[in-house]
């Protein structure tokens, strides 16, 4: 007994030494404090001078979370005033991989868009960075462990003085600005600032096409978008934001922000014969980016069908110290505009302006009249001596979807619905006299709560070719009756039109009942049209074509007995840079039109409107209660087919 308690003592001895070391690493030695942080400035020492747009590297010895750094803990301000200035912090990049490095915080100062925006760095200032630690602060820098900075650092620099942008700034690339493109050396597979085509709004639903870089040089279509987008890209088409196409610009180093400069940024494609420059307008996003500025390029006007494209960095096209290209650089696209029957194809269009800002107002000419007052959201007539106001748009582009390869170009027809044959608005004591119906009646397939659904076969017919491009209805009045009691016959605005899968349907998103006019509140509950509609199978809808929308005195189609509103039209064809030729305008001979029909089947690459607003026509001078009518939106419908 006693050699078998001997040997079971033995057995658990040996089996307690052989899982000693697993048990001293389960539980492990006491967890005390993190290591404090170590940090370095690099290159910025005490009384440098440091160039405006030069990024601020803080390297730590650890990892540092992100998520807890604020620019409270890391920040610039002016010595002398006590101003901080405005900067962004991020992690740094690692140029081999183009990963995210953890433990370098960049605090890159803000380098302005244009000569009014905020400001960073400005010349011959002193600045003191600071770094917040435990010692001065309970907010210190913390790393991923939880380790803090224990000494806060202050540090004092200097910023050159005023003169050549080669003294201002740093040159952070040597030679001219280029593209950042997935798929080259240093850049990271999933880099956000990297050229790239968006497709649709921010808001709706934005979809990207990503580009890569060739083994060969050129570009490539990532996989996944190619089988997105098998039909190629929306033709961009005016009146439908899902159609947009936008190319999102990647600069490996900050550009020149002057207008000249960004002028040689281009969009072109080929006829056949030769490369075509495209109206285009370009908007900086961030000047000092992560790698360098960022911007978007807006092709405006439909894109050619099936038609090359490529991006053009012209000759001159410079940096922010000023070294340019030699000669033009380019890199053509792997995708193109869709060609199909399908609404993203449609040779179809309508220039929309809703007024939701001044973008598109020329503020620059001499209208002869006081300037009506252009948006947000409205255009609208003021009282003058005469009661007269003007406003001008500055130029749309018509758009490319009437190119075809190998065979002329398709000349645009134009179209504008609601005027008589002097662009004037008809009215009937005040209220405007409507055009008839050019669809319907027919039946409601179903009905939701802001939204009827029809049948598309029902949409073919109309002059705007609703069936191929059903967001052409953008603004259209659509009639639904008879109404469920106590209700009357439903009146609205159609805010957007789509086709659906399966079973094919098309859908018609209605103002449900809460249309008034833009900027006046209201306190009303939009309708339900499922109660309004209880019965779709008894109900009718019916289509008005709209080039517009009136508000006067809280009323929606009414203009006042004593007011009138005319609209005049203008065209002009395109420079050799793609852009309106002021010299090629109808309106260069002294006269514009008020039927934009008569530009149809000509060679015009460019329109725009007037409006003229006249609020005391008897000369009786102005009744109280009478005010110049409000305009929501004006739509010029484009047709490019055969």
């Amino acid at each position: 007994m006693e050699r078998q308690l001997a040997a079971l003592a033995l057995v658990v001895l040996v089996l307690s030494s052989c899982s000693s070391d697993d048990d001293l690493a389960s539980s492990g030695p006491p967890v005390g404090p993190a290591p404090a942080l170590a940090l370095s400035t690099g290159a910025l020492t005490p009384g440098v001078i440091w160039q405006l747009n030069r990024p601020i590297e803080l390297t730590f010895d650890a990892p540092i979370d992100f998520a807890q750094l604020t620019g409270f803990q890391v920040r610039i301000a002016e010595v002398a005033t006590g101003d901080p200035i405005d900067g962004v912090l991020r992690p740094g990049i690692d140029l081999a991989t183009g990963e995210d490095r953890a433990n370098v915080v960049v605090l890159q100062p803000r380098c302005p868009l244009s000569p009014y925006g905020p400001p960073g760095l400005v010349p011959d200032r002193v600045y003191r960075l600071t770094v917040l630690g435990s010692d001065t602060s309970s907010f210190p820098v913390v790393g991923e462990a939880g380790g803090e900075l224990e000494e806060t650092l202050e540090l004092e620099f200097r910023t050159p003085p005023l003169g050549p942008p080669t003294t201002l700034y740093v040159d952070l690339v040597p030679g001219p600005p280029g593209l950042v493109v997935r798929g080259t050396p240093g850049v990271a597979p999933g880099e956000e600032e990297s050229l790239r085509i968006e497709v649709g709004n921010q808001s709706f639903g934005r979809r990207d096409y990503g580009l890569l870089r060739a083994s060969g040089g050129g570009l490539v279509s990532d996989p996944i978008s190619a089988a997105a987008f098998p039909d190629g890209l929306p033709i961009n088409h005016w009146v439908d934001i899902d159609h947009r196409t936008v190319v999102f610009l990647a600069f490996d180093q900050p550009i020149d922000p002057s207008v000249n400069n960004l002028a040689r940024v281009g969009l072109e494609f080929f006829d056949g014969a030769q490369w075509q420059p495209l109206p285009r307008r370009i908007r900086l996003v961030e000047l000092c980016g992560r790698r360098g500025t960022v911007a978007r390029l807006f092709p405006e006007g439909t894109l050619p069908p099936d038609h090359a494209l490529r991006i053009v960095l012209r000759q001159g096209f410079r940096d922010l110290t000023g070294d340019p290209h030699i000669a033009d650089a380019t890199l053509e696209l792997p995708v193109r505009g869709a060609e199909g029957a399908g609404p993203v194809s449609a040779r179809l269009d309508a220039i929309f302006e809703p007024f939701s800002d001044s973008s598109m107002e020329d503020a620059a000419s001499d209208l002869g009249s006081p300037r009506a007052l252009w948006g947000p959201r409205v255009l609208t007539g003021i009282e003058s001596d005469d009661g007269i106001s003007r406003a001008r748009s500055r130029w749309y582009a018509v758009g490319s979807a009437g190119r075809e390869l190998g065979s002329a170009p398709v000349r645009p027809r134009f179209r504008f619905d609601g005027v008589d044959d002097q662009g004037r608005i008809p009215t009937a004591a005040g209220s405007v006299v409507l055009d008839p119906p050019v669809l319907g009646p027919f039946p409601i397939v179903g009905v939701e709560e802001f939204a009827v659904r029809v049948a598309p076969s029902d949409l073919v017919g109309a002059p705007s070719a609703y069936d191929l491009l059903p967001s052409l209805m953008h603004g259209d009045e659509v009639r639904v009756f008879p109404a469920a009691p106590p209700f009357t016959d439903i009146e609205t605005i159609v805010f957007s039109a789509e086709l659906s899968g399966i079973p094919s349907e098309a859908r018609l998103f209605l103002g449900s009942g809460c249309y008034t006019p833009a900027g006046v509140g209201s306190d009303c509950v939009p309708w339900d049209l499922r109660d309004r509609l209880p019965d779709p199978t008894s109900a009718r809808f019916e289509v008005v074509p709209r080039s517009f929308l009136t508000q006067s005195l809280f009323r929606r189609d009414f203009v006042g007995a004593d007011a009138r509103v005319t609209f005049l039209f203008d065209a002009t064809t395109a420079d050799d840079r793609g852009r309106p030729d002021p010299n090629g305008a109808y309106s260069a001979g002294g006269a514009w039109v008020t039927d934009p029909s008569v530009f149809s089947e000509g060679d015009w690459d460019f329109i725009r409107f007037e409006v003229l607003f006249e609020l005391d026509v008897s000369g009786d001078g102005f009744d109280p209660l009478e005010r110049a009518a409000s305009i929501d939106f004006v739509k010029i419908p484009i047709d490019f087919r055969r």
